[in-house]
Parts: structure tokens; C-alpha cells; sequence
């Protein structure tokens, strides 16, 4: 098996009612779950809510996914995620890819996030007629 250029990405899924929370990625050209990039020393939990503080402006907390008591000696259990996907990224001169670990995850408080141009709610019947890859299209109509 070759080795691959693997940046550590995270998103979160955030659904209300009958939605999920986009934001639009300009360098992308695609309506995008929230996320980013871990930084360094950064756990997959503390990136996740980073990103989304800087993106839509607002706290989140995970949805809860352990598995319970297999801790001990100073060894914490993280969430696990909904789901993880190995991306390809083709940049002009850096092909790499993205393991990206998308949660779910709740907004502390829904009526700090402002819908606009770059942060919408969608809907199911939104899906076809906005711009989004196959993959997140596909996990979305799993959703709602």
C-alpha cells in the first residue's frame, strides 16, 4: 500500500428540525458542513469546535458517541465520529488528501447563528438545487 499526503480535517454535522447548517467555500465553489483543519496539539473534539466558532459564529457541542467504561489510568474516551472519509484533493501542485472525521454535533444556542450569503440552513428540498459534492449530498439525504 502506497503512502499518502494526509492533512487531518474535521466537520460537523449540525441538523435542526429539518435541516442541516452549511457554509458556502468559496475556493471550493461548494456548500460544505462546517470544519477545518486540526491544528497541532489539538484533539479532533477541540478543532471541531474551534472551526465552528470561527465559521458560523457560534458554539457546538457534540452529540455524545462513546462507548462508556473502557477508561482507566488517565486515559479519556473521545467521541467517535459519524463517519470518517479519505478525500482526494487536487490543488494545483499538491495533490493530497483529507481524512476527514465528520460528527454530529447541537448548537448551545441557535439564535446566535445569522443565516446569510455563506451560512444557510438546508433542507432536503434544497439538495438539487445547490451546489454540494456526491459524498456530502449523499450523507445529507441520510440525515434528514
Amino acid at each position: 500500500m502506497n503512502s499518502k499526503k494526509l492533512d487531518i480535517v474535521v466537520s460537523a454535522i449540525i441538523k435542526e428540525n429539518d435541516a442541516i447548517l452549511m457554509i458556502w467555500h468559496a475556493k471550493l465553489g461548494s456548500w460544505l458542513f462546517p470544519g477545518g483543519h486540526v491544528e497541532e496539539g489539538e484533539t479532533l473534539e477541540m478543532a471541531i469546535i474551534r472551526e465552528c466558532k470561527e465559521e458560523i459564529h457560534g458554539d457546538i457541542e457534540l452529540v455524545e458517541n462513546k462507548v462508556k467504561d473502557i477508561t482507566s489510568n488517565g486515559v479519556e474516551e473521545e467521541n467517535r465520529p459519524y463517519c470518517i472519509l479519505l478525500e482526494p484533493i487536487n490543488e494545483i501542485d499538491n495533490y493530497h488528501y483529507h481524512l476527514d472525521f465528520i460528527f454530529l454535533a447541537k448548537i448551545k444556542d441557535k439564535s446566535s447563528i445569522k443565516s446569510n450569503e455563506i451560512i444557510r440552513w438546508i433542507k432536503k428540498s434544497d439538495i438539487n438545487s445547490i451546489i454540494i459534492f456526491e459524498n456530502v449530498k449523499l450523507i445529507m439525504m441520510k440525515l434528514l
